[in-house]
């Protein structure tokens, strides 16, 4: 990972952990729940907020769209493609974007026109989870 990503990945995905547990199948309600504590850690870890081209600039969409779309009982694969691909337009906007936090803050202006690297791999990753069989329908 570069940048700081590398350890606000491990923070977020030690907070979804948390909320996931190692004994039962997740259901609906904790896959969003999950990704919505994932948000918080890397929020609080970072500091950054959504408009400074993050990574948070794809997962506040991505966690956003991802709990309007689930529905209890039903499976979350439906929406957590839906909040994929939510996240992948929200990443390919941070091109639009001055780089104002992290390590590519240096480059100012000169980051318009290129999408932020994080918001990218953040929106890659979840991409990929939703073409995976990982999640199934709530109750198997």
């Amino acid at each position: 990972s570069g940048g700081t990503s590398g350890a606000l990945w491990g923070t977020g995905l030690a907070e979804a952990a948390a909320v996931v547990g190692d004994v039962d199948e997740p259901t609906t309600a904790t896959v969003v729940a999950a990704a919505e504590a994932f948000a918080r850690g890397i929020r609080e870890r970072g500091g950054a907020r959504p408009g400074e081209k993050t990574m948070l600039d794809a997962i506040v969409p991505f966690v956003d769209e991802l709990r309007s779309a689930a529905v209890p009982g039903r499976s979350s694969l439906g929406a957590w493609r839906r909040a994929a691909e939510t996240a992948d337009r929200a990443a390919a906007a941070t091109a639009g974007i001055v780089s104002s936090r992290g390590r590519s803050r240096i480059h100012g202006e000169r980051s318009l026109g290129t999408p932020d690297a994080g918001a990218t791999s953040f929106a890659l990753v979840v991409s990929r989870i939703g073409n995976s069989d990982h999640l199934g329908e709530e109750g198997t």
